[in-house]
C-alpha cells in the first residue's frame, strides 16, 4: 500500500529537539560548585606551602595565590555553566528539515537560527571522537556541527542523518 500525502503535509517540517541534557548540566553545576568551594576554602584557610610533582614549589603565600586563581577560574566556569543552564531552560531550540533546506541553531549553545539550502551543502561528514558522534555540515557560509548528545536520543540522531543524506542527494 502506497502512502499518500496532501500539499499541507508536504510543507510540514520534520522537527528534532536540540538542546543539552538537563541532568548532565545540573550535575556539572554541582561538581563545579563543589570544586570552586573547595579551592576558595583552601585559599582562605591555607597555612602551608605547596609542592606539585616535586617540580613546582610554592611558599605559603604562593600556594594561597595558586588556590585563589584555581578558585576564580572554577567560579567563572560555574557562572558560565549556570548561564547555559538558564538558556537551556528558557529557550526552545529545534532543527527543522524542509524539502529544500534545513533550519538549525548556529551552534550548540546559540539561540540564533540559520537556514542552509541543500544545494548549498558542500559536504556531510560523520565524525566520531571518543564514542561521541557528530554531523559536520560544510556549506557556503561555514561549517555547522550537530552533536548526537544534543538530540533526544540515538534514534533521533540516526533519523536526522538519514534525512540529511536523503535530501542532500536529491
Amino acid at each position: 500500500m502506497q502512502a499518500t500525502t496532501n500539499s499541507s503535509q508536504k510543507n510540514k517540517p520534520i522537527r528534532f529537539k536540540y538542546k543539552p541534557k538537563f541532568l548532565r548540566l545540573f550535575f556539572l553545576i554541582l561538581v563545579l560548585a563543589l570544586l570552586s568551594y573547595l579551592a576558595i576554602n583552601d585559599a582562605i584557610h591555607n597555612e602551608r606551602g605547596l609542592i606539585i610533582n616535586n617540580i613546582f614549589h610554592f611558599s605559603r603565600r604562593g600556594a594561597t595565590v595558586f588556590y585563589s586563581i584555581i578558585g576564580l577560574f572554577l567560579s567563572v566556569a560555574l557562572f558560565i555553566l549556570i548561564a547555559l543552564f538558564y538558556t537551556n531552560i528558557t529557550t526552545k531550540k529545534e532543527i527543522f528539515i524542509f524539502d529544500s533546506q534545513i533550519n538549525l541553531p548556529k551552534s550548540a549553545f546559540s539561540s540564533e537560527m540559520i537556514s542552509v539550502k541543500y544545494k548549498h551543502i558542500l559536504s556531510l561528514k560523520l565524525r566520531t571522537i571518543k564514542k561521541q558522534r557528530s554531523i559536520l555540515i560544510e556549506h557556503r557560509n561555514g561549517t555547522t556541527v550537530i552533536g548526537e548528545e544534543m538530540l533526544e536520543n540515538k534514534a533521533a540522531f540516526e533519523s536526522l542523518m538519514q534525512h540529511l543524506a536523503f535530501y542532500n542527494n536529491i
